[in-house]
């Protein structure tokens, strides 16, 4: 189950081809997992039990696009392509993390206050107000409360596929 939020209207189901506009909010049930494929080009899926709002959405065909997201809670798995995107982040309640021409994956979890991000392709500057780090690929960063995140790590390739094969199957990208 996939609903819209707009403003501070009620939930609507989400439906093949509704049109998502910025400050809409996109909610997914437990048992709920949504794919959205962006004017740009660029592949969002929502996982279940996640909560994100629309913050900036810009784009005009063949000119530079810029999007940004608030992942209240949950997850989210990103395509960037590379190229025509000139910028996307994804910001939760305790860190930021903004991107350029990548494949990442992005979790909240709200009952500990804890970011975790895992970069596939390309890198991923991820940052809040005590201090910034830069992940690349095969590396994976936390950030808990209100600390600085963690200096990324490198994560087995085995561990890296197994969690980005989550997104892809049940997304298709």
């Amino acid at each position: 189950d996939a609903f819209l939020k707009k403003g501070s209207t009620s939930e609507t189901p989400l439906v093949v081809g509704t049109e998502i506009r910025l400050d809409d909010t996109i909610i997914t049930k437990v048992n709920a997992k949504l794919k959205i494929v962006l004017n740009d080009g660029n592949v969002i899926t929502i996982g279940p039990d996640s909560e994100v709002l629309i913050n900036i959405f810009l784009y005009q065909k063949n000119e530079k696009s810029s999007s940004s997201f608030f992942l209240k809670f949950g997850a989210m798995w990103l395509s960037i392509q590379k190229g025509m995107t000139s910028s996307v982040d994804v910001k939760t309640p305790n860190a930021i993390a903004g991107v350029r021409g990548t494949k990442f994956y992005i979790r909240y979890l709200k009952q500990n206050k804890q970011t975790s991000l895992y970069v596939k392709e390309g890198s991923v500057s991820f940052s809040n107000e005590q201090g910034d780090v830069t992940v690349n690929a095969g590396y994976s960063s936390s950030s808990a409360g209100d600390n600085k995140p963690d200096e990324p790590t490198q994560v087995e390739q085995g561990e890296m596929d197994q969690l980005f094969e989550q997104g892809e199957i049940a997304f298709g990208y």
